[in-house]
């Protein structure tokens, strides 16, 4: 799973968004012969706090995708 082809707007602000591309394998009929699945997708960063921001927020387009909420910490992103 990922994110790529990001393309920004406000960063630096107290929010950031961008547009981009979600992948994930969908492991049908498994994992091991699942295929790559790229979608659409939304990305905002917040709580920006000594230059950093430490929340992410993941939406992938269409439905039915989750959402994916993220604390972004020095060590990388931890699931929220």
């Amino acid at each position: 799973m990922g994110i790529d082809q990001l393309h920004w707007s406000g960063w630096g602000s107290a929010t950031a968004r961008a547009t981009g591309r979600f992948w994930e394998y969908d492991c049908v009929p498994d994992c091991t012969s699942g295929k790559l699945v790229s979608v659409r997708t939304s990305v905002t960063v917040s709580g920006l706090a000594d230059g950093h921001y430490t929340r992410l927020h993941v939406t992938a387009t269409p439905p039915p995708a989750q959402p994916h909420d993220y604390l972004l910490t020095k060590a990388g992103p931890e699931a929220a």
